[in-house]
């Protein structure tokens, strides 16, 4: 065999190599994420007047990898109750600007109702479990912020295959993949924020168990999965306890 049929040979191999090492890049995700975002005029047709607050999130994200990557991680170290608190606070708090950049009514503010009100309680029936969650993942298994990023991204699979899938059929379909890593970043942040200003590492139990990649994303689908069953129950509860429809 020629010196060029085994670089023909090695180079799918190699590029093979490339195109996986952008996929496990929560960076790439995040620039990808940010373009779809600023291609969608922030949120479409159901922006609220707050929207540009959405792609400012996208910035910071990258901002903070972005430093981790040049000079390493610089993070606050909280552990324990603390920690934890600290964390899910973090993760709620960029959900609740999420929810600030949607107007699922046309105006005012939120996503699950078309009144604001009601869309903010509605929200942390979901918010709430999907930090919690992400909390729970980090500190069991010793997370970083970039495995933190594919669990809690994991989560959004309905909207990643309702949206995805839509977006594959119509004629925009060669943004399907950026649409696909909007939503998943944007369920990510929602559950991982706390992981850019908090040392993951701090907030790990002494022992973590050992996960592969493959199984992580899949708890995350299975956490996703849990997160959208408490949603629903809230819902319930809480149009029955504060009065309005669903």
């Amino acid at each position: 065999m020629s010196a060029l049929d085994t670089a023909a040979r090695a180079a799918p191999v190699s590029n093979r190599g490339r195109v996986l090492a952008l996929v496990a890049d929560d960076r790439a995700w995040l620039v990808a994420a940010l373009a779809m975002n600023l291609l969608l005029g922030w949120n479409g047709d159901e922006a609220s007047s707050l929207a540009w607050l959405n792609p400012l999130l996208f910035v910071g994200a990258l901002a903070v990898r972005h430093g981790d990557a040049r000079r390493g991680p610089r993070r606050r170290r909280l552990g324990g109750l603390r920690g934890g608190v600290a964390t899910v606070a973090i993760g709620w708090v960029v959900g609740m600007i999420v929810e600030l950049t949607i107007a699922a009514g046309g105006d005012g503010y939120g996503g699950m109702h078309p009144d604001t009100g009601p869309s903010f309680v509605l929200a942390q029936g979901y918010y709430i479990p999907m930090a919690l969650l992400t909390w729970a993942a980090v500190r069991r298994y010793g997370l970083d912020t970039r495995r933190a990023f594919f669990f809690a991204g994991a989560m959004a699979w309905w909207e990643v295959l309702t949206a995805g899938l839509t977006a594959i059929i119509s004629p925009f379909f060669v943004l399907a993949p950026a649409l696909i890593a909007y939503y998943f970043s944007t369920y990510a942040l929602c559950g991982m924020a706390g992981t850019l200003a908090i040392d993951p590492a701090g907030l790990a139990r002494p022992v973590p168990v050992a996960i592969s990649t493959r199984r992580l994303v899949a708890h995350g689908v299975i956490a996703g999965a849990a997160a959208w069953a408490v949603f629903m129950l809230w819902a319930v509860v809480a149009s029955r306890v504060l009065g309005f429809s669903l």
